[in-house]
């Protein structure tokens, strides 16, 4: 099996609070973070065992799986590297130098959901925790605006008490 490595960020053990920002379009079932990919989006398992995908750039969420080891077979379809991992976006970003430290993913300086380019010059290193919370709640604050709309303010509130500090020591 090729070394998928880098399509992923490296830390074990996600906590499963991160995914407090996406409650509005996940629900509330139980769901514990599996792995997070380089662009900063979720797999996550529930309680069945069946993995979903929480695209975190377009705001979206679906079964992609019905276990762990059917996961692991997806990414053999180079259509299913492209479309859940961003594989060619990943790779032009660590051949251009952006390489990720632990913890972190390659997050949108301005997301696409605020009309940001899917581009690299858009990207830069972030903390995955910070990344998620800020993508969950711009998309719940634009889920419902019509294409084009003009954004005069975005709201953007801490990731819930205690997430950063458990990952990198920070309050």
């Amino acid at each position: 099996m090729p070394d998928r490595s880098y399509y992923f960020a490296a830390v074990e053990g996600w906590p499963d609070d991160m995914l407090a920002s996406w409650r509005w379009l996940i629900g509330p079932a139980a769901f514990s973070v599996f792995r997070v990919t380089a662009m900063g989006s979720l797999f996550v398992v529930d309680a069945t065992g069946a993995v979903h995908f929480l695209d975190t750039t377009e705001g979206s969420f679906r079964r992609v799986a019905d276990s762990r080891e059917a996961f692991e077979g997806l990414f053999d379809v180079l259509e299913n590297r492209r479309g859940l991992l961003w594989s060619s976006f990943v790779r032009e970003l660590r051949n251009s130098g952006v390489v990720l430290k632990e913890g972190q993913c390659y997050g949108w300086k301005v997301p696409p959901c605020l009309g940001g380019k899917e581009d690299v010059e858009n990207v830069e290193p972030t903390d995955v925790p910070v990344h998620v919370s800020i993508q969950g709640q711009l998309h719940e604050q634009t889920r419902t605006m019509a294409p084009g709309t003009k954004i005069e303010a975005v709201r953007v509130g801490a990731p819930k008490k205690g997430l950063l500090h458990r990952f990198f020591g920070r309050p």
